[in-house]
């Protein structure tokens, strides 16, 4: 769902095939989703995802701060991968604009295979700005299986892993 006059209307497609949304106040994939790329700019800090069974594997879901209204804090509150490989191998990356504070309150991964080999990536702009994740719950032996939170940086238009 979105926010906003014709936030939603007309999704736009670049042509590599990423559909970009903006305003939007919370993204729910109950199938077809798989393999596709979204560019998301969350319309507030309630912002939630939330992929059922087979519904987002293998996607690469980028949420872009730099749309965003809060110029301090970016993010999600929840993002819930329900049901057997709901989240499987599926990229999601956080881009905020410098000085927001990132955050996800909450991750769940609520069935086998749930997030397995799931990324959760943080893109950080020239300084390293403040990172939170206040839960990550695995309901299942082997629901965050080869799960992964990588945190890079951007500088000089360079992206490298921040270690």
């Amino acid at each position: 769902s979105c926010e906003g006059p014709k936030s939603c209307s007309k999704p736009s497609m670049n042509s590599n095939g990423m559909i970009k949304l903006s305003k939007v106040s919370s993204f729910m994939c109950k199938s077809g989703c798989n393999m596709q790329t979204f560019d998301l700019a969350p319309a507030n800090t309630q912002f939630g995802i939330e992929c059922s069974n087979n519904a987002c594997g293998l996607a690469n879901i980028l949420l872009n701060g730099e749309l965003s209204s809060d110029m301090n804090n970016f993010g999600a509150k929840e993002i819930k991968c329900d049901g057997s490989n709901a989240c499987n191998s599926t990229t999601i990356s956080f881009k905020p604009k410098n000085g927001q504070k990132t955050f996800i309150e909450k991750v769940v991964c609520g069935a086998r295979n749930a997030c397995n080999s799931a990324k959760f990536e943080f893109v950080l702009q020239k300084r390293p700005d403040p990172i939170e994740i206040q839960m990550m719950e695995c309901a299942t032996m082997g629901s965050c299986e080869n799960a992964l939170i990588n945190i890079f940086r951007v500088q000089n238009g360079v992206v490298t892993p921040l270690t």
